[in-house]
């Protein structure tokens, strides 16, 4: 794939495939916790919220295997099972979870489509132009304001954190021009993680 296919592509079974080797599991899980949530919304249920919960907190390492468990034996008889695959819970490969997903929103609606091609670039950026940060500019201050983005999905707060990032130094027109651009954003957001440490 080359970068202008990357940033033009109308088919995210293609971004999946391109990503497969080139990310973490936990970046693909969470492209796949973003397409669940879609999928799982109009439902509106508290068991959906639960499971959304408990699939991001167990991409991020923080959820034990009990809690995994439990939600998949309580796991609604009127709930399709694949929704459950879409969280990836129990599931021991990233991208077999988030191929589904894919394949999934393609097929469901023009909206979906769009936003899986949204959610892709937020979370994986352009692997054509791969940002080099510097430690420098995550400040106890930088850190607090994306650490609180991230646990609040206050995607609203991005501006913020670009501005506490070029206090600290930070120079780079991309990270700074994504944070304060208007659009979606999910957990993963290629411009957060560095902040925090994850990858």
């Amino acid at each position: 794939m080359t970068e202008a296919e990357w940033l033009e592509t109308n088919d995210p079974m293609l971004l999946s495939e391109f990503l497969s080797d080139a990310v973490s599991g936990r970046k693909l899980r969470l492209y796949s916790i973003a397409g669940g949530r879609m999928l799982l919304k109009p439902l509106d249920s508290e068991y959906c919220h639960a499971a959304l919960e408990t699939a991001g907190m167990d991409a991020d390492g923080l959820a034990g295997s009990g809690e995994v468990e439990k939600l998949l034996r309580q796991w609604p008889e009127n709930l399709h099972r694949s929704w459950n695959d879409f969280l990836g819970l129990g599931h021991p490969d990233p991208w077999e979870v988030a191929e589904a997903v894919a394949h999934d929103l393609c097929e469901e609606s023009p909206d979906f489509l769009h936003a899986a091609f949204v959610n892709a670039r937020d979370i994986f950026g352009n692997p054509f132009r791969p940002v080099v940060v510097d430690p420098i500019w995550f400040t106890p201050t930088a850190v607090a304001i994306a650490s609180s983005i991230y646990q609040d999905r206050a995607f609203d707060r991005l501006p913020i954190l670009a501005d506490a990032l070029e206090n600290a130094g930070c120079a780079d027109a991309n990270i700074l021009l994504h944070c304060r651009q208007p659009g979606e954003h999910v957990r993963g957001c290629w411009a957060v993680d560095p902040v925090l440490g994850k990858s």
